[in-house]
């Protein structure tokens, strides 16, 4: 027969603790971890856009900044940061630094040389670009990125040097920092300065002419010297 064996509503419960069972996180589990499916709905709305979507920048940015997020939901959220249309270089910066603080699929010294790179030649900020390669060129754990991060510290120089506030001295005094991470070897100073001739062709002035002369750096490595006529 039918009967009632409970209460015929949902009661409190009072002084009680409800028996319940908990799971844990995992992509099966009701207690499941939902970042990574929030990320990847954003993504995928991402390409439907036709305008800048400010909602979208706001929720990306939490999810980066939110340490209750694993380190790849995070890191996704900034990589579709980067693909927002016209998004602010204030944001993009904001999320690299971000993205330097935790553990993600990509490794340290990628993300460090890829922010070193937008301060350079996105963000308008060589000056600051030192402190983010500084510790991948002093540390024996970064060696796979060394010389990508050494030439980045060269373009760091030369374009502070060109930048139209910095007077001819310290212009000088630029240049030839850069040139001391190369061994004075001018002919790459010329060769990144031709890269960029709109931009370093300023600095051609500052770079010495005359014989050349082995010399070797503080590391061991000889290099090339220009005495200067």
């Amino acid at each position: 027969v039918n009967q009632i064996v409970a209460v015929a509503r949902p009661v409190e419960t009072r002084f009680r603790v409800a028996d319940v069972m908990r799971h844990r996180r995992c992509t099966r589990r009701e207690d499941r971890h939902v970042g990574a499916a929030i990320v990847l709905g954003l993504q995928l709305r991402l390409d439907a856009f036709l305008v800048p979507g400010g909602q979208t920048t706001r929720t990306l940015v939490a999810v980066l900044e939110n340490p209750a997020f694993p380190g790849p939901a995070r890191e996704q959220a900034f990589f579709s940061l980067r693909h927002v249309r016209n998004q602010s270089l204030d944001v993009l910066e904001r999320g690299h630094r971000t993205l330097l603080t935790f553990e993600s699929v990509s490794p340290y010294e990628f993300k460090a040389h890829d922010f070193a790179f937008f301060l350079i030649n996105m963000r308008g900020k060589p000056e600051q670009a030192h402190a983010v390669l500084d510790p991948l060129l002093s540390s024996p754990d970064y060696k796979r990125v060394w010389e990508r991060a050494r030439l980045l510290k060269v373009d760091a120089y030369l374009m502070e040097a060109a930048k139209p506030t910095v007077d001819k001295a310290r212009r000088k005094a630029l240049v030839e920092q850069a040139a001391k991470l190369v061994g004075n070897d001018w002919m790459q100073i010329e060769d990144r300065i031709s890269q960029q001739p709109d931009v370093l062709g300023v600095l051609q002035e500052d770079v010495p002419h005359g014989s050349v002369t082995e010399t070797v750096d503080e590391a061991g490595r000889t290099g090339v010297d220009h005495d200067r006529a």
